[in-house]
């Protein structure tokens, strides 16, 4: 390897090591608000599911700069709003008050939705690059229904299936 190579690589992988201890830090607010987007029944089966670790997985592997940015401002803002509405920050709120928090977010991403009507985007161009409310739902939901808890238990989908007989035979009618 050259030098550059050997420089880029180095350098690459000190950058992910940063990016994953970003990540690990704000894994208690990833948590709170994976956990609060889900009704009281569901919070213990997406922490089987573990959507959180999904989320740590797309932020530190796959998201671009740009979109890990989006997301992780998000966390400081909704410990912003948090802290600026109730006094403590969106781990320490009540789940009332985190509910109170995420509608807010949900509300001003309606709004932004509704500015950006008019630009029709296809699916396959879709990205992270979206606000942070609409990133978090977007993880938290693929996260779990992609889980083999999503798939058995919510979708009753089998991730296997039973066995395949093709081009059997059929069987010839008996009628009497």
């Amino acid at each position: 390897m050259t030098d550059t190579m050997e420089q880029t690589v180095k350098a690459v992988s000190k950058e992910s090591k940063k990016v994953k201890k970003l990540i690990k830090k704000s894994s208690k607010r990833i948590a709170s608000a994976v956990a609060s987007s889900a009704r009281k029944e569901e919070k213990k089966s997406k922490k089987a599911a573990k959507v959180k670790e999904f989320i740590d997985l797309i932020l530190t592997e796959w998201a671009t700069e740009e979109e890990r940015k989006i997301f992780l401002e998000g966390l400081v803002e909704a410990d912003r709003k948090t802290n600026a509405l109730f006094g403590h920050s969106f781990v320490a709120a009540s789940p009332k008050e985190q509910a109170a928090i995420l509608q807010v977010f949900d509300e001003d991403l309606a709004t932004f939705r509704n500015e950006q009507l008019p630009k029709q985007v296809r699916a396959w161009e879709l990205t992270l690059m979206l606000p942070f409310f609409a990133q978090m739902r977007r993880l938290t939901l693929v996260g779990y229904y992609t889980s083999p808890i999503g798939q058995e238990q919510e979708l009753k989908v089998e991730i296997i299936p039973g066995e395949l007989h093709g081009c059997v035979p059929a069987k010839p009618e008996v009628i009497q």
